[in-house]
């Protein structure tokens, strides 16, 4: 049967476009490939967001479940899985490999079994661990080996040097122990500068006892004898007042005075002062470090050198490094008063002398400086002075010694309560420990009655303590007639000075003039209440005092005003 044609050209197409392999190749090679749904960057961060997801939940909602199960070890799994994910949010981080995620477990599995093994408490797992391993090495092996996978662990996954920490270790244990030496060193060159003081102080020598006083014998009685009338009751002499001895002085000059064997009293009669070595030696330390700090904070290299601790004030020296200007340590005073919770402080820059800057600290309590210590420096002992004074301790600890001769008057004032009676105590008995009642005399005014009574019946005195203003007024006429008479002693001699005129008095057998030193208390009120209705005030002879040397006086009062004191005394 023959095919029409009209079918026959309709199939012809369809068979070509059915077997053409080259059209159809065309076309599936055409299609692009399908897109993935996130970068590898962009999966590793939502891996990391999801893992702080996680450890966030698990700290939240499982904390009793997390506590059975790891024990105190529950807050490191947090922390494991927490971090985890910051490590794969972090931009810089290096890709993640499988190496570090076993040690990462292993650091874990390690950490739970030694809570287990230490009794602390790892949880179900880390007692399952623990368990496991001990049933095959026994404890002591198994912490051996938990010890060598944390260690292992911890080199692996965060890059630790076992080496490298034990040798900044033992750099910073070393260096701690230098600073700490240095600071130590610093306090022991400033503590002993007192004891040394004491060291050197004489031991009291004992004198002998007394022989105690035997009763008298019994002495007998006749009865017999006849009775003689007794006789008569012979007049009392008057009483003489006081200044009696002012007046024969100026009477009789030249009359010899009996010699009186005085020894000098030991230093041990003193007291002396608690020490606080301890707590004054902590303080010291920190203010060193709270310095160097602070000015290490503010960029300023420098280190104390030296300390020097007085009773109030602590100096501490600083050393700026090479390049530093001292005008930066000097800025830095509000800084270095608010780091040492110190007001107020002052910074001495440079301490003369020496190439530092000094910080005075106020100490946290003023140590007592008591008389025993300033009398017994080596200042004191081995001076010249002829009345040498202990007038305290400076900012570094050391005695100041004056010498009332060089002054040659001396006017202390103040208010109540700030120490001029505790002063004028103190200069009479550093006095009173160098000089025999032959080299030194004094005369004491005290109208209060209570200041200086204690020193009645002291040999140097050559009146009993004067408390009558008009006592004191003819005591100092005859301090001026007595000085009038020494110049025409020293003017006969040739010399200038009670110095020169005492070592011509050795040589020729002549007696030696003493000094004399006056001590009023209370000035300002003294000239009123000794002028009185219609009186005259006090001779004032202050200026030809410091020619000869051998009249001195010191006065005490709380307002020292120029119209109470006249002459040289004024204007001093």
């Amino acid at each position: 049967m023959r095919q029409s044609p009209l079918r026959s050209t309709r199939r012809t197409p369809s068979r070509g476009r059915t077997s053409s392999p080259s059209r159809s190749g065309r076309g599936r090679g055409s299609r692009k490939p399908r897109r993935p749904l996130l970068t590898p960057a962009q999966a590793r961060e939502a891996s990391g967001v999801a893992l702080i997801g996680a450890g966030l939940l698990l700290f939240i909602a499982l904390a009793p479940v997390l506590k059975t199960a790891f024990g105190w070890g529950a807050p490191l799994m947090v922390l494991l899985v927490l971090g985890s994910g910051l490590y794969l949010i972090w931009p810089r981080s290096p890709e993640v490999r499988l190496v570090d995620v076993l040690s990462l477990l292993g650091v874990a599995w390690s950490v739970l079994g030694l809570l287990d093994l230490s009794r602390f408490g790892g949880g179900v797992v880390g007692a399952g661990i623990a368990w496991w391993a001990g049933s095959y090495v026994g404890p002591w092996g198994a912490g051996v080996i938990f010890g060598m996978a944390l260690l292992l662990g911890l080199i692996v996954v965060f890059h630790f040097s076992p080496a490298a920490t034990l040798g900044a270790l033992a750099a910073t244990a070393r260096a701690a122990h230098a600073e700490r030496s240095r600071i130590e060193a610093l306090v022991r060159r400033a503590g002993p500068k007192r004891d040394q003081a004491r060291a050197g102080e004489p031991r009291a020598t004992r004198l002998p006892p007394a022989a105690p006083a035997s009763p008298p014998e019994p002495v007998l009685v006749d009865d017999d004898l006849p009775d003689e009338p007794a006789p008569p009751p012979r007049p009392r002499p008057a009483q003489p007042e006081p200044w009696a001895p002012v007046m024969r002085v100026v009477a009789e000059p030249q009359d010899e005075e009996p010699e009186i064997d005085w020894r000098l009293p030991s230093i041990n009669v003193l007291e002396t002062a608690t020490a606080r070595k301890e707590r004054m030696q902590d303080e010291i330390k920190r203010n060193v470090r709270v310095i160097e700090h602070t000015l290490s904070t503010f960029g300023v290299q420098g280190k104390v050198v030296g300390v020097n601790p007085g009773p109030a004030v602590t100096q501490y020296e600083i050393q700026p490094a090479e390049g530093v200007p001292v005008r930066r340590i000097v800025s830095l005073h509000n800084d270095l008063a608010l780091a040492l919770a110190a007001s107020p402080l002052r910074i001495e820059a440079p301490i003369p002398g020496k190439s530092a800057v000094g910080v005075e600290v106020p100490n946290k309590s003023a140590s007592l400086v008591t008389l025993r210590e300033v009398v017994g420096s080596p200042g004191f002992q081995d001076s010249n002075r002829k009345l040498a004074l202990a007038m305290g301790n400076d900012v570094s600890g050391q005695a100041i010694v004056g010498d009332l001769t060089r002054m040659p008057h001396l006017l202390i004032a103040g208010a109540t309560g700030q120490g001029k009676s505790v002063c004028i105590n103190a200069l009479i008995a550093s006095m009173l420990m160098q000089a025999s009642p032959a080299q030194l005399r004094l005369m004491l005014i005290d109208p209060k009655r209570v200041e200086m009574s204690a020193y009645n019946g002291l040999p140097h005195l050559m009146v009993p303590v004067l408390v009558e203003p008009h006592q004191a007024a003819a005591a100092l006429r005859w301090a001026v007639a007595e000085m009038d008479r020494r110049y025409k002693l020293l003017s006969g001699a040739g010399v200038r000075n009670i110095q020169g005129y005492n070592e011509k008095a050795d040589s020729v057998d002549a007696r030696p003039l003493p000094y004399i030193v006056i001590v009023v208390d209370e000035l300002a009120d003294l000239p009123d209440r000794a002028a009185g209705p219609g009186g005259r005030h006090p001779p004032d002879r202050g200026n030809p005092a410091p020619v000869d040397g051998h009249h001195h006086r010191a006065h005490q009062g709380q307002h020292p005003l120029p119209d109470r004191l006249r002459g040289r005394l004024s204007s001093g």
